[in-house]
Order: structure tokens, then C-alpha cells, then sequence
């Protein structure tokens, strides 16, 4: 049995809106940029980037949830227990902005301290109004992550895409009046907010009447081994994902550079090609909470073959053209002309795209177990093959790395992943 007319449109809309919000958010990064440096200057730029940096990697400290709310939501979901479904949300949010608001009030309370506790300074209220950031944006997260769980990505995608707007469309008018970086922070909590209420009206006639009360279990699975399985995993994928850093450790600034020269186009092309197995997730986890195997056996080897000819052709292309799109994008002067390391990034692509779909499959069905060893096994053989070849290929080597470990075991390993999570004989 296909996937049905029904979860094919949800599936596009999931995907184009993704690449709406990724163009956009894009397309804003360029044009705000050079506004901020006009308007605030170096430092305040250098503030505000360094703030909204630590927002982000804050969210560290909340990873360990996300994964194991995914999974249980789209479980309930799955299997239309609304009230199921709206309990686990409302511990999630609980988590969430109970999160967020501890870090906001530690952060202000460090700056306070550093400010002599003067609320005058500019600081302490910027302080102030980044913490409400990160509380409403957390709030809005559970929003969107529940969106997602319940397979309206398009959704969640869509409130994303509306903060973005709502956020930058007024600071080209105030921040040359002056308003300055406590003005930035007010267009972002405005944003969130009007997003916010967005998605309280999707959730409209919608909610269950009366929603059970908080399950100890329920807790337990959300914040135990489940949660740890999937805590795991996003640590290993984000330290795979850190090659500038270890690129500058190894050679420097300059070598970090010539890295990123080479590899940001790819990065990019990547990312873009991740989207659509990402987009499966929701719904690989509605079927396998129904027991749906032959469905997801279906699934795999439809989009298996599909993404497979998608990886090549990116990693193909780059590797033909990267030249070319490094030039234009850069201009002559700082366009990278190293052949082998546009042949290297473009094989890097094919085996990175190539790989995502058993591991969506892995992380969406909880096989967490036989994921975290291949993975953890792979971002090993990649350090080790990073360090080894550095001398010899300076800032190429991890490209060289992430080559060598698929072609001589890693794809091999996700392609066996894959079909033992879609086999016959597999658990549900």
C-alpha cells in the first residue's frame, strides 16, 4: 500500500514550505545584515549576534526532550487520542517555557551583577528583553514541534515563516529612526507573539474537551531512556556537523576559511535535500504506532530510489559547477578554484544526503539503539581520518574523511540499517 493522496499533499506542502522559509530566511540574513551594520554599528551588531547566538545554543540544555515529545506525540496522534495528545503537549510545555524562563532569569541576573545592578544601563535592558525572547520563542517551539507531530508541518513551517516576516518587514523604517538594538529585540517578541496567537486558532474546536490528568508515566517515558536515546543522537549529529571547528583547531583562521569557501554552497545543497526525509517523520511515526509495516516498507523503497537519484545529482552538479557558483557567489577575487576539493565536497554531498533517509527512519520509529552506534561509529572514523590527513590536505580533510567513511563502511551500514528497521520480520 502507497502512502495516500492525502499524506502526498501533506508531504509537498511540508516540503515547499520549508524551502519558503529557508529562501526567506535567507533572503532576510542578506538584506538585514548590511542594515544593522549601518544603524547599530560593529558593536552593537557584535552584541546582538553574540546574543541571538547563545539563544540558540541554549537550546542545548532542552535537546534531551524534543526527540522523545516528537515520538509520543505523533504516537497519540497517530492513533487519534486527543486527549492522550494534549496531555503530553501540556507537559512539553511545561518543560519548555519552565526551561526557558529559568536560563532568561539566570541570564539577567549574571548581567545585573556585572552592571552593579543599575537598571539603567542599556545592557540589563537588553538582557531583559532577550529573556522574554527566549521565553515566548520556547513557547512557540512546543507549538510548532506539536504542529509537526501531528503531520501539519506545513503549519508549523508557516508560523515560522510568519515570525520571520513580522519581524524583519518594520526594521528598515525604525531602525534608521534610531531605535537601536532594544528595537530589534521588541520586532522579534512582537513576531513570536502574533505567531503565537496564530497557532492557538489552528488548535481551535480541535482540543480535546477534558484532558487527563498529568500521567507519572508518561513523564518518566518523555524524560528517560527514550529522551537519553534521542539526546544522544542529536549530539553526535551535531558534533558531525562542526568541520569548521575542528578545521580551525587543526590550521587556523585561514584554514577554516578556505573550508567554508568550499563547503557552504554544499552545506546548503544538503540541507535542502535532508528536508524531504525530514518531512517523512511525522507520518513514519503515525505508522508505526498503528503497526503499519508494510506501509513503511512501501515508503522506503518509493523514497529510497527517489533520494538516491536526488543525491547524485546534487553531489554531481556541485561537483561540476561549484567553481562556477563559488565565483558568482563570492566574486573572482575570493572564489575558491581548488578542483579536488569541489570533487570532494560533491561526494560528500551524495553520501550525506544518501544516509538521511535510514536515519529518519531510525530516529522516527525510536530504533535509537542501532543509530547512536553507527553514528557515534562514524563521527569516530571521520575525527580520526580528519586528524590523520591534515597534514597532507590541510582544509579538504574532512571532506576526504566523510568520503573515505562511507565508501568503506558507513553507506553500507545506513543501507543495512535501513532495511532492517523495513524487514518483514522487525518489531514494531
Amino acid at each position: 500500500m502507497s502512502v495516500s493522496t492525502l499524506s502526498r499533499r501533506s508531504l509537498s506542502a511540508a516540503v515547499l514550505s520549508g524551502y519558503a522559509f529557508m529562501a526567506a530566511n535567507l533572503t532576510v540574513q542578506v538584506l538585514l545584515v548590511p542594515l544593522y551594520l549601518r544603524t547599530l554599528g560593529t558593536e552593537d551588531f557584535g552584541v546582538l549576534m553574540l546574543t541571538l547566538g547563545m539563544v540558540n545554543f541554549a537550546a542545548v540544555g532542552i535537546g534531551w526532550l524534543s526527540g522523545s515529545l516528537q515520538r509520543v506525540l505523533g504516537e497519540y496522534a497517530g492513533r487519534g487520542d486527543r486527549a492522550g495528545f494534549f496531555r503530553a503537549l501540556k507537559i512539553g510545555r511545561a518543560f519548555y517555557v519552565g526551561y526557558a524562563a529559568l536560563a532568561g532569569l539566570t541570564a539577567v541576573t549574571i548581567v545585573w551583577l556585572k552592571t552593579d545592578g543599575d537598571p539603567s544601563r542599556s545592557m540589563l535592558k537588553i538582557a531583559a528583553l532577550a529573556a522574554l525572547y527566549f521565553i515566548i520563542q520556547y513557547d512557540l517551539a512546543i507549538e510548532r514541534l506539536a504542529h509537526t507531530a501531528e503531520g501539519r508541518q506545513a503549519t508549523a513551517n508557516l508560523l515560522q515563516l510568519l515570525a520571520l516576516i513580522l519581524f524583519a518587514a518594520p526594521l528598515p523604517f525604525v531602525l534608521p529612526a534610531g531605535g537601536g538594538l532594544a528595537a530589534v529585540f521588541l520586532s522579534l517578541i512582537a513576531s513570536v507573539f502574533v505567531a503565537r496567537l496564530m497557532s492557538a486558532a489552528c488548535w481551535r474546536g480541535r482540543r480535546a474537551f477534558r484532558e487527563s490528568r498529568t500521567d507519572g508515566d508518561l513523564i518518566r517515558r518523555l524524560t528517560g531512556r527514550l529522551a537519553g536515546g534521542y539526546f544522544v543522537y542529536g549530539l553526535f549529529l551535531l558534533a558531525m556537523q562542526a568541520d569548521v571547528l575542528l578545521v580551525g583547531w587543526l590550521g587556523g583562521a585561514e584554514a577554516a576559511a578556505s573550508f567554508v569557501l568550499i563547503w557552504k554552497i554544499a552545506e546548503v545543497a544538503i540541507q535542502i535535500v535532508w528536508r524531504i526525509p525530514e518531512a517523512l517523520s511525522p507520518l513514519l511515526i503515525h505508522m508505526d504506532a498503528r503497526g503499519e509495516r508494510e506501509q513503511l516498507r512501501s515508503v522506503y523503497a518509493r523514497s529510497g530510489r527517489g533520494l538516491s537519484l536526488l543525491a547524485l545529482a546534487a553531489g554531481g552538479a556541485y561537483a561540476a559547477i561549484g567553481p562556477w557558483l563559488s565565483e558568482a557567489w563570492l566574486g573572482a577575487a575570493y572564489a575558491s578554484s581548488d578542483r579536488l576539493g569541489f570533487l570532494l565536497a560533491g561526494g560528500a554531498i551524495f553520501w550525506l544526503a544518501s544516509a538521511r533517509l535510514p536515519s529518519i527512519y531510525a530516529y522516527s520509529l525510536a530504533r535509537l539503539v542501532p543509530l547512536n552506534r553507527l553514528a557515534g561509529a562514524e563521527l569516530a572514523a571521520k575525527f580520526v581520518l580528519t586528524v590523520v590527513l591534515f597534514p597532507k590536505l590541510s582544509y579538504l580533510a574532512p571532506l576526504a574523511a566523510i568520503n573515505l567513511t562511507h565508501l568503506f563502511g558507513a553507506a553500507y551500514a545506513y543501507r543495512r540499517l535501513g532495511r532492517s528497521l523495513t524487514a518483514a520480520g522487525a518489531a514494531p
